[in-house]
């Protein structure tokens, strides 16, 4: 199907909105297909937009998708008196996951 019936853009166009799920009267699952679709194209072809290989490579060697290092990941909380897990004392109740960038 990718690349012949369903063409590799608009395979990438999707934005996973759902509303093509909400507007068909059968309930298909259009957007598990399109994600399932893109990853074997990533993974088992290596066919993806030019536009995607700085985030791999962000992905790759700071395990975030813009790029940021390790060291850097804490400093936009700076100034804002964010608790951080590893200087509390004891158990913690909450625990806040502020993304990939930060995490």
């Amino acid at each position: 199907l990718v690349g012949e019936v369903i063409k590799d853009e608009t395979n990438w166009s999707c934005t996973t909105c759902k509303a093509c799920e909400e507007a068909c009267p059968l309930f298909i699952d259009f957007v598990d297909r399109f994600v399932k679709m893109r990853r074997y194209m990533v993974l088992e072809q290596s066919r993806f937009p030019d536009e995607l290989i700085g985030i791999f490579k962000h992905l790759e060697n700071n395990g975030n998708p813009w790029g940021i290092s390790h060291e850097d990941r804490e400093l936009w909380s700076e100034g804002l008196n964010v608790p951080r897990i590893r200087d509390a004392e004891g158990e913690v109740e909450y625990l806040y996951f502020v993304g990939c960038a930060g995490a």
